[in-house]
């Protein structure tokens, strides 16, 4: 297994399998009721917040692994679109679902010989900082996440 390949497998059990924090992103968001998302409990980014800024960074890596541009901003990664409807945050978790995993394909083949080379620039660092930034960047907000699910339930009963 290449060291791409292991991160791929790493990235994919944090959405949709168990892995060594016995947590994981899909059943998290999956067992959030819909009229929950909005909800910042104790001025806390709400789920909606999360879910999207988590998306954010794969997609934007995403695209520089498709030879796009590096750009982000920060200042809009926790600007989520709309969601309205069930169907929209439905439609949107699996969106993001399917951002990791084509995420996932796309590590898969990369060469190892790019690990310590720079994902862009040197000011962004090597292909390893970023892709494994990326994923404790996720275990991260999923922490944030299950606990502002928790804290919202609790507040409920």
């Amino acid at each position: 297994m290449t060291t791409f390949e292991a991160i791929a497998l790493h990235l994919r059990q944090l959405y949709f399998e168990k892995n060594w924090t016995a947590s994981c992103l899909k059943p998290a968001l999956d067992a959030v009721d819909f009229e929950h998302i909005h909800q910042s409990p104790h001025g806390l980014n709400s789920i909606a917040r999360l879910a999207y800024h988590i998306g954010y960074y794969i997609s934007i890596a995403s695209e520089r692994l498709n030879g796009g541009s590096y750009d982000m901003l920060d200042a809009i990664s926790f600007d989520h679109p709309p969601l309205e409807t069930p169907e929209a945050w439905n439609a949107f978790r699996e969106e993001l679902y399917a951002q990791a995993e084509t995420f996932a394909q796309q590590l898969e083949v990369l060469d190892d010989s790019l690990l310590h080379t720079d994902f862009e620039a040197p000011k962004y660092g090597s292909y390893w900082r970023n892709l494994m930034g990326i994923v404790e960047h996720t275990h991260y907000h999923l922490g944030q996440l299950v606990l502002v699910h928790k804290i919202i339930h609790q507040s409920e009963t």
